[in-house]
């Protein structure tokens, strides 16, 4: 008899189970992403350095791909229009700059290149600039340097953008040789506000 109710006891146990209440899963936190800010959009800039003592009113033209940042560059004001812009040499006229670059996150390397075509044909690097810095949603501010040098330049794959190292006065990749092999360089900034 003393078997029955021990097993009675048991199963009363086990069919009961354990009453005390199970400890509450945590519940789930979410955060909301900040989205990164993006360089797409019209940046109207100050440019300055070197020997060009007063600010150029330029304007910068900016999409971003991803990690990718392509764009142009332009200016109407005298005197600064020569530094920033294309030139046709066929027919003098001018044209807007491409800009490329890569961001990551808050800052950006951005590479401006003047060139000069013939009836549409590159053929001239006129000086580039080589810039970097960081932005936010509402401000964009760079240094670097000019390269105020020209080389020749043949642009092989059709891309329009000079590939080679403009850093290095040597022939390589689709540009020739510096005319300045020391690459006279000057200190540029450029900052800007999207409106």
């Amino acid at each position: 008899m003393r078997i029955v109710l021990t097993m009675l006891s048991l199963l009363a146990l086990v069919s009961c189970g354990d009453s005390s209440p199970s400890p509450a899963a945590p519940s789930p936190t979410t955060t909301t992403p900040t989205a990164s800010p993006t360089l797409t959009a019209a940046w109207p800039a100050s440019a300055q350095g070197g020997s060009f003592t007063t600010p150029c009113a330029v304007s910068m033209s900016l999409t971003q791909s991803g990690t990718a940042v392509s764009g142009t560059v332009t200016s109407t004001q005298p005197g600064c229009a020569s530094l920033w812009l294309s030139v046709e040499q066929s027919t003098g006229a001018t044209f807007p700059t491409p800009v490329t670059g890569t961001v990551d996150g808050g800052t950006v390397s951005l590479r401006v290149v003047p060139r000069r075509t013939n009836n549409g044909v590159p053929n001239q690097v006129a000086r580039t600039f080589i810039l970097s810095g960081t932005f936010t949603a509402t401000s964009l501010t760079l240094s670097g340097q000019l390269l105020n040098v020209f080389r020749s330049w043949t642009d092989a794959n059709g891309n329009s953008v000079p590939d080679c190292d403009l850093s290095s006065g040597v022939p390589n990749g689709e540009c020739g040789a510096a005319a300045n092999v020391a690459l006279a360089t000057e200190a540029f900034t450029v900052t800007a506000s999207r409106p």
